[in-house]
C-alpha cells in the first residue's frame, strides 16, 4: 500500500494529520495553530482557511483509503510509508520545516507519551538529522 502526494502542500498536510492524532485527540488549539502555523509557509501561501481544511480532509481521506490503519489511525507501517512518500515530494527545508511544525504542533496542548514516540519517528522518517531536531525541539518549547 502507498500514497502519492502531488506537491509539498499535501505531503505536509499529511504529516499534520497524523501528528494531530498521534494522543488519540485533536483539539481546537492544534487546529487552530496549525492553520495559522502553516499559512506563513511558501507551499501554503495559496491556500485561504476553507481551501486549507479542503486539502486537509483529502489528504486524510486518501491515507485512510490508501495506507494501513487500525482503530486508533495510521499504523506504524502506515506512518512510515506516508513518510516515505512525502520524502519524495518535500526537499530538504521543507522535510526540516514540516519537521519544526509537527513539533510546534505537539507542543500546543502539552507532549503526550504517544506523541514523543511519534516525534523521533518523524525525525528518522523525514531524514532530519539529531542535531537539528533537538534545536526545533528546544526551540518550540520542548526543552
Amino acid at each position: 500500500m502507498s500514497i502519492q502526494f502531488e506537491n509539498a502542500a499535501e505531503a505536509m498536510a499529511a504529516v499534520a494529520s497524523v501528528v494531530m492524532s498521534a494522543d488519540g485527540v485533536s483539539t481546537a488549539e492544534e487546529q487552530q495553530y496549525l492553520f495559522e502555523r502553516i499559512q506563513r509557509l511558501e507551499v501554503f501561501e495559496a491556500y485561504d482557511e476553507q481551501a486549507f481544511k479542503r486539502l486537509m480532509g483529502d489528504v486524510i481521506g486518501r491515507m485512510f483509503g490508501c495506507l494501513p490503519v487500525d482503530d486508533k489511525g495510521l499504523t506504524a507501517d502506515g506512518v512510515k510509508t506516508m513518510l516515505q512518500c512525502a520524502c519524495g515530494v518535500l526537499d530538504g527545508d521543507q522535510r526540516r520545516e514540516c519537521f519544526a511544525v509537527a513539533a510546534a504542533l505537539m507542543f500546543t496542548d502539552g507532549l503526550a507519551e504517544e506523541e514523543k514516540a511519534l516525534l523521533e519517528e518523524l525525525r528518522q522518517g523525514l531524514q532530519v538529522d539529531d542535531a537539528t531536531a533537538r534545536q526545533v525541539v528546544a526551540d518550540v518549547g520542548g526543552g
